[in-house]
């Protein structure tokens, strides 16, 4: 069997992660630090249409950072603005990229990450102890 051809058992369990669904928001990178909020959504709301809302993006210390969440009104528009490539704000052009939600590995659920999570970790411990309260 070649390795460009897979049998339909190992296409089935090639990707143990779920498609990502599809998204109204996106993500525009190299916006500038200095830019104000309201002009950004003013000026994205006159080039483009259903522009719900746009938020900055920080990293981890708390920093912005030169990306921005620009929230539409509908999956279709947004798929037409990242088919560009990029948007414009204050006349550059911006690169866009599809927005993924914050994901946790420990409760698999969207939204934050597992440093965040109210689920206890799954230590060797708590598994002896979720084990036993089977038991009784």
């Amino acid at each position: 069997m070649s390795s460009k051809h897979q049998s339909p058992r190992q296409s089935l369990n090639a990707s143990p992660l779920p498609e990502p669904k599809p998204t109204k928001s996106i993500v525009a990178s190299k916006v500038p630090t200095n830019a104000d909020a309201n002009v950004i959504i003013k000026d994205l709301r006159h080039n483009y249409l259903g522009v719900e809302q746009v938020t900055r993006l920080y990293d981890k210390d708390g920093k912005v950072n030169s990306n921005v969440r620009i929230d539409f009104t509908s999956i279709k528009l947004a798929n037409a603005a990242l088919s560009k490539g990029y948007v414009l704000i204050d006349g550059k052009q911006c690169p866009v990229r599809t927005y993924q939600p914050p994901f946790c590995h420990r409760c698999h659920t969207e939204g934050h990450y597992a440093s965040n999570c109210s689920q206890k970790p799954l230590t060797e411990q708590r598994l002896r102890d979720l084990f036993q309260q089977q038991q009784q």
